[in-house]
């Protein structure tokens, strides 16, 4: 094994810091913020969609004129929501 990768396994198998006094690390279940992200990026993409959905339905029924810049507002729209 060369001494680089010898150096890299002693590194990554370290922290980067001691825990502070009083507190034992969890490195087996830390505690994540994940589903609070998670919900908020949900709503957030339902709440784009729901816009771009009404902008379009006023655009189609009501006003009954669609241009270029509201079609690609919309795919882009769909196209962030869907990656």
């Amino acid at each position: 094994m060369p001494p680089e990768e010898n150096f890299r396994n002693i590194i990554s198998n370290k922290p980067a810091l001691l825990a502070p006094p009083n507190v034992e690390a969890n490195f087996a279940d830390p505690t994540t913020i994940r589903s609070g992200v998670l919900g908020i990026m949900i709503s957030m993409s339902l709440l784009a969609t729901l816009a771009v959905a009404v902008r379009m339905y006023t655009k189609l029924l009501v006003v009954k004129r669609l241009v270029l810049e509201d079609c690609k507002r919309a795919m882009i729209i769909f196209s962030l929501n869907a990656g």
